[in-house]
């Protein structure tokens, strides 16, 4: 009798043990599924903009802005916006603040990251503020748009993060070498709330 009971207790222990296993399988499957519907909502709400956006193949929670490459770079040893990324950006940041600031897409934007970079020329230390002055001047030229509702404004200066990279991410020609002047850049990235944080949210 003492040992059924052993075996029944054993058996029933077991039992809850799958359960929660299972369960806990299903949450995070759940979950993988809703940041996987916030970035696809957010790409859909991107589109339009006359640029590409691609999700990270390595981030899941990410979708960088694919920038024509004449648009955001800037002179050698620069941070000043050249005239062709003055009016990138004009027109950018109007659909940008449509894009994230508007409707259920707003509260499932963690962060937008602009991100400056610059070439190889120079040291780290000069490198570094350079590629953040660049993110800067965007940042700045962005947010004066006064196209820009007050609204709006406010979301985009709650979002934006800016981060300068220096000259640890270059870009590359076909052959390998550097590109100088395609590597004096600023890029955009828009990050997603995790599914934990969309979840808290509620």
């Amino acid at each position: 009798m003492a040992n059924n009971t052993s075996f029944s207790l054993v058996d029933l222990a077991i039992s809850l043990m799958v359960i929660f296993i299972l369960l806990f399988v299903a949450t995070i499957h759940n979950m993988g599924k809703s940041t996987e519907t916030a970035r696809e909502q957010l790409m859909k709400a991107l589109q339009g903009q006359n640029i590409g956006y691609e999700a990270s193949s390595t981030d899941p929670f990410t979708v960088k802005s694919v920038i024509p490459d004449d648009k955001l770079q800037f002179m050698n040893n620069k941070a000043e916006l050249l005239p062709a990324g003055k009016e990138f950006l004009d027109l950018f940041i109007v659909k940008e603040a449509q894009a994230v600031c508007h409707g259920a897409i707003k509260n499932k934007i963690q962060a937008i990251y602009i991100v400056g970079h610059a070439n190889s020329i120079g040291t780290d230390e000069h490198n570094l503020k350079l590629s953040q002055g660049r993110a800067l001047a965007v940042m700045m030229y962005a947010l004066n748009n006064k196209k820009l509702s007050e609204e709006e404004r406010n979301c985009l200066f709650e979002l934006i993060s800016v981060n300068g990279r220096g000259k640890r991410e270059p870009v590359l020609k076909q052959n390998g070498s550097e590109d100088l002047i395609k590597s004096r850049r600023v890029e955009i990235i828009h990050r997603v709330k995790t599914a934990e944080e969309l979840q808290h949210q509620k």
